[in-house]
This record gives structure tokens, C-alpha cells and sequence, in this order.
């Protein structure tokens, strides 16, 4: 079976439980011919079901409750492609990687209008910009990292890796790169683009993101391995200061770590819950619980207010829904998006 489908084998338990929370969520409005721009645009990730071709980029207007669906497609007459994994906004360019396609395509910020494509990239899954003009690219399936100009829309080089790489993140001029398949993150030299060591964090690393501190913060385990973790580093000494052992149940790893705007608490994703803890706290909290959501696929912080957004994926073949709670897990919102949403960018 394919990583894809015992990933989300657990999920479609659940599946007949769908119909009650569907009848609690709103429907969306029909997307309109001509799409708005307005400010702190929420944009989410419609990944898609896999091998459908039905990824699809929404807008979100939170001053509004407005929601514009499929914006890309709206604009460029034709879709995504297979499985929309992330993006990126640089330049008044977004970057929308989609996995399963091998390509990365470049709209334009302004009206999404696609103004071009870097292609051939094996299984990308996130962009980290390390200078003003490259970036690296993390991939599923290939051993390397893919290196490439963002004026220049083209691959420039690869950085070889043990294999499966995740997300990452920068450390001065250092690129952190979470190792799914080796149990370590590997350091980066963004200015001669060579790796110069490793650390061992955990079993599977995924996410990565810094605090306000400049402390890292990794979570380790997916649906094979033994157990989760969640790790700090130091990345100065490159020592582990902190370890935390999360249970794994059904196959539901932890997952989709994030932090809030001031950099100060973390929240993620665990056993259909969303929990929250303070980085100088050793134990998460629960913020949300499962019976806010079918099967959340997604989460991120509004940096900006520190609001929470889920993204329920629901049974992974209807379109699912966006979740828009207060800092204190009030909701504040629910609407009907694409297929599979499984992220969000804020502006």
C-alpha cells in the first residue's frame, strides 16, 4: 500500500460520521467571476484527492467571511494539477508546489495570473528561501535537494540526501532539513550549498519551525514508527535540550506542528485533537477536541491575532471545510472549500 493511502486509512472510520457534522458547517457561496483583492488575504491549500487532479488554491477574507474558491483556475482557465502540497509568497510571486505533478507553479500575487512554472522537480513538497533569489526544495521521493532560482524559475542544482526531506528552516546561514527516513535533520551551508552535519532528533522528523528564541523545534514520528516526539535544539551547540515521547494511536502521529505570532506557543495536531503548549512549558494542552472536526487535516496560527484555523479534511472524497476559531477555541467561522484542504499561507 502507498504511504498515501495507510496514512489516512484510519480516517475512514470515521467516515459515517460525517453526514451529522456536515449539517452543523455552512456551505460556501458560489466563487464569483471576478475575484477581489483585498488585504491579509488567508490563502488555503485544497491538496486534493490523490490522483485526481483536483487541487485547487481558495482566498479567504476574514474581515468579510468572505471565500473565493479555485482562485488559480478561475484566473488561468485550467486546474493545479495532483496534490498541492505548499507554498510560498516572495516577490509578489506565489510559488505553488504541487507534489505529485513534480512541477512548481508562479502565479502572479496581484490577480493570479500564472507567470510561469519550474518543472521536472522531483516530488517537491516545501520551499525554504535562503537568499534573495535561491531556495531549497525539499522532495518525497528524491535523494536530493533541488536548488533553485526564484527570478529565474529554473533548477540550478541538488544537494544529496539520504532521501524523503520535509520541511526546513534557517538558522543565520544555516538550512535545517528534517530527514523523514533517517531519523536526523541535516545542516545546510546556504552559501556553499553543502551539508556540514546532522543531528538525531527522533524517529521520522517532519516539522520544524523557531521560536522567539532562536530555539528549534521538531516533531518526530509518522504512522510506522514506534512513537512521537517532540524535540528542541539548540542550534548554536547543535545539542537536544528538550524530549518529548507522544503516543501513536490508529496510525495518527502528531502532526502539523505550529507556532502563534509572538513565537512563544506551539500547537499541533494529536490523536484528532488540536493541544497546545508554551515552549517553556513539558507537557501539551488541549485546546481543541475531536468533536470540533470529522478529520483535521490542517492547522496553522493567524500571526497577526493569534486565531486558530483547522482545515477538515472530512472522509477525503467530498470537499472539506475551513474552521476559524478565537485564541480561546471560540468559532468564529466555518465554511466549504476544495478537496482535501490540508494548509493555509497568511499574507
Amino acid at each position: 500500500m502507498s504511504y498515501f493511502f495507510i496514512k489516512r486509512l484510519w480516517f475512514f472510520k470515521l467516515a459515517v460520521l460525517v453526514l451529522f457534522f456536515s449539517s452543523c458547517k455552512k456551505e460556501a457561496e458560489e466563487p464569483q467571476e471576478n475575484i477581489p483583492i483585498f488585504q491579509n488575504r488567508v490563502f488555503v491549500i485544497n491538496e486534493g484527492a490523490f490522483q485526481n487532479g483536483n487541487a485547487s488554491l481558495s482566498v479567504y477574507d476574514k474581515k468579510n467571511k468572505g471565500l473565493y474558491i479555485d482562485v488559480y483556475k478561475e484566473k488561468n482557465g485550467t486546474g493545479l494539477g495532483d496534490i498541492f502540497q505548499s507554498m510560498l509568497i516572495k516577490d509578489n510571486k506565489i510559488f505553488l508546489v504541487i507534489n505529485n505533478s513534480n512541477k512548481i507553479l508562479v502565479a502572479d500575487l496581484s490577480d493570479y495570473h500564472n507567470i510561469g512554472e519550474i518543472s521536472s522537480v522531483s516530488s517537491p513538497r516545501y520551499i525554504l528561501p535562503v537568499t534573495t533569489t535561491k531556495a531549497y526544495v525539499s522532495s518525497l521521493w528524491d535523494h536530493n535537494l533541488a536548488i533553485i532560482d526564484m527570478n529565474e524559475l529554473k533548477i540550478t542544482g541538488y544537494i544529496p540526501m539520504p532521501g524523503w526531506t520535509e520541511e526546513m528552516a534557517m538558522v543565520n546561514n544555516t538550512a535545517f532539513v528534517t530527514s523523514v527516513r533517517s531519523s536526523a535533520v541535516y545542516l545546510v551551508n546556504t552559501s556553499t550549498d553543502m551539508v556540514i552535519d546532522s543531528i538525531v532528533v527522533g524517529v521520522s522528523p517532519k516539522n520544524i519551525l523557531k521560536d522567539k528564541n532562536n530555539k528549534l523545534w521538531v516533531l518526530c514520528g509518522e504512522y510506522d514508527s514506534p512513537y512521537a516526539q517532540l524535540v528542541r535544539i539548540n542550534p548554536q551547540n547543535k545539542s537536544i535540550e528538550f524530549s518529548l515521547d507522544i503516543a501513536i494511536n490508529q496510525y495518527n502521529a502528531p502532526d502539523n506542528l505550529k507556532i502563534n505570532g509572538t513565537r512563544d506557543t506551539l500547537y499541533f495536531i494529536e490523536n484528532g485533537s488540536v493541544v497546545y503548549m508554551s515552549i517553556a512549558d513539558s507537557v501539551p494542552h488541549l485546546f481543541l477536541s475531536s468533536s470540533h472536526f470529522i478529520t483535521p487535516y490542517g492547522l496553522d496560527i493567524d500571526p497577526s491575532n493569534s486565531e486558530v484555523y483547522v482545515a477538515d479534511a472530512m472522509d477525503f472524497s467530498q470537499k472539506g471545510y475551513l474552521l476559524r476559531f478565537s485564541p480561546m477555541g471560540e468559532i468564529i467561522d466555518s465554511m466549504k472549500i476544495g478537496y482535501v484542504p490540508s494548509g493555509f499561507y497568511f499574507e
